[in-house]
């Protein structure tokens, strides 16, 4: 071969300088090229934006993504309350991510593929939470017997398993507020849909009666006091006191029907929260400044949540900033 092509190198001194230059930077780059292509792999860790805040949450690996895949499962001898926790999925998935889901029957499951069912187990037929969660001696404890709930959630499949008719359909709400956004691609990642993430929680209420204060009353006309009722029961509320009813007959028509889809009564009852505690002051100062759905959020926390709730965590959740000082009101969220 010719020496232009194959030029003789046996004694020529390689020229190290550039190694030299680079050797220090080498593990760094690495540890960042390594950071980078993780973090791309695993995703965020998720963080849970639940309100009411449930009592049991174990997180897992894995993301269960919300496509044209997935259907809602219900048994042939549904009740009206798991058919209303179907709809309550089915309907929050069209208002808030424009997907129609289609609410099946297991006998019917074979006629639509492969799917990825959310599966409301029928609370009358007796299905032990070891079996349909998936978790050793799992069982309904005397505090959720009125209205607890499991929920599993895998890559293909999510499980809501509710002690009642009731429990499955707050389940139903707290699997809506599961959901994260859909998110665009990037660098070593591609694009993914609209995800709940993989885990199982427990969940029951502090107290049994959790009524709106009367100091909240339902806004007069139909639409926007249907969509408090809906705020009240997505915050798992179940009572609305007589004297917060809006007097026109119209509005009370379409209460007393949205009231049929879900547990929420009107009654004569004592509050859910008094104005006397930190969450009860928070919700006057939302409802002074017309943030009616946080002032019905700290209610539902207040009653449903933890033993003691943390203003400042529900803060967080609702996206709020810092604490204000001095008792002024709380600073509107900026999302």
């Amino acid at each position: 071969m010719p020496d232009a092509i194959f030029p003789n190198t046996e004694h020529r001194t390689p020229n190290t300088a550039p190694l030299a230059f680079a050797a220090p930077w080498f593990p760094l780059a690495l540890l960042l090229i390594l950071a980078f292509c993780l973090r791309a792999g695993a995703g965020e860790a998720p963080s849970l934006d639940v309100v009411p805040a449930p009592k049991q949450v174990h997180l897992e690996r894995g993301a269960f993504e919300l496509d044209q895949y997935a259907m809602v499962l219900v048994t042939r001898e549904a009740s009206p309350g798991t058919r209303a926790a179907a709809r309550v999925i089915q309907l929050g998935l069209r208002e808030r991510l424009g997907m129609d889901v289609p609410v099946v029957r297991i006998a019917d499951e074979s006629k639509y593929g492969a799917r990825k069912p959310i599966w409301i187990v029928e609370p009358h037929q007796n299905h032990a939470p070891e079996k349909t969660i998936g978790e050793k001696d799992l069982k309904f404890t005397g505090e959720m017997a009125a209205e607890g709930y499991f929920i599993r959630v895998d890559a293909i499949a999510i499980v809501i398993h509710g002690a009642t008719d009731a429990g499955s359909y707050y389940g139903a709400q707290t699997l809506l507020q599961l959901i994260r956004p859909p998110k665009p691609g990037g660098f070593l990642r591609g694009a993914r849909g609209p995800v709940i993430p993989c885990l199982w929680l427990a969940d029951w209420p502090s107290r049994a009666e959790r009524t709106v204060p009367s100091e909240i009353q339902v806004p007069a006309g139909p639409d926007a006091a249907e969509r408090f009722l809906k705020d009240a029961a997505r915050y798992k509320l179940n009572g609305i006191g007589k004297a917060s009813l809006p007097a026109d007959a119209a509005t009370l028509e379409r209460l007393r029907y949205w009231a049929t889809y879900c547990p929420i009564r009107f009654v004569d009852r004592a509050p859910a929260i008094g104005k006397e505690t930190p969450l009860g002051q928070f919700a006057s100062a939302a409802l002074a400044d017309g943030r009616l759905p946080d002032a019905l959020a700290a209610c539902g926390e207040e009653a449903w949540g933890p033993p003691d709730p943390d203003p400042e965590a529900l803060r967080q959740r609702l996206g709020y900033g810092p604490a204000p000082q001095g008792g002024a009101s709380p600073k509107p969220p900026t999302k």
